[in-house]
């Protein structure tokens, strides 16, 4: 059992729509990732049988205490007290995406840390569309994920990213992590795929838009 296609997109549409309902009432100024939790469980509550929860530890996801104590924002499984079967990051940009990069890039490599390979990974990006990176960027990765459309994918190398030392000092626990083998590794490739890609204009300079990519271990 996994979340399906239509899940995601359906998921991504839900949000989108939300933050444009929250824009127009006066409340965008309270959005925030915490914010996000009210879509995103209402929507798989009432539209699909997942049950969500949140703050995953790391630690229990990749079973080890070695990993430093990383919470993951949600995982969702099919019954109470079985495997999760997916996770899920989330981010909401409240300043330019390149100014917040190597967060973006540490929730990437967070997600692809969990040995697991049956365990599907998903990474949401929300926000006001302006805030996005431009469509040919290449600040995640080296690669331009922003300008992947909905079933479209890239691969990317999560254990050669993390090893740069600018990480050392934005991520020192998850650098250090890797750097001495503590309890997990980081893979040498995965690959990110775009499961939805959803926009709503709330003005005519206004447009929230919500990105779903998935992160597949593939060695």
């Amino acid at each position: 059992m996994t979340m399906k296609p239509q899940d995601a997109r359906g998921l991504a549409k839900a949000i989108s729509c939300w933050l444009g309902y929250k824009a127009i009432t006066g409340f965008e100024e309270t959005l925030g990732e915490a914010m996000l939790a009210i879509p995103i469980s209402e929507f798989l509550k009432s539209r699909t049988n997942w049950i969500l929860e949140s703050e995953i530890p790391y630690r229990q996801l990749c079973g080890s205490n070695g990993v430093p104590e990383f919470y993951c924002d949600f995982a969702g499984t099919p019954k109470y007290g079985q495997d999760y079967q997916f996770i899920l990051e989330t981010k909401f940009l409240k300043s330019k995406a390149q100014n917040v990069r190597r967060d973006l890039a540490a929730d990437f490599i967070r997600l692809s840390i969990p040995p697991r390979k049956t365990l599907k990974r998903y990474f949401l990006l929300a926000g006001l569309s302006n805030l996005f990176a431009p469509e040919q960027s290449t600040m995640l990765f080296g690669k331009p994920l922003f300008d992947l459309s909905q079933g479209g994918g890239r691969s990317i190398s999560p254990a050669e990213e993390i090893m740069k030392l600018e990480y050392k000092n934005s991520h020192p626990r998850l650098y250090n992590m890797i750097a001495q083998n503590q309890g997990c590794s980081v893979p040498s490739k995965a690959y990110v795929h775009c499961h939805a890609n959803e926009w709503v204009s709330v003005s005519e300079d206004r447009t929230f838009r919500v990105l779903i990519w998935s992160v597949a271990l593939s060695k």
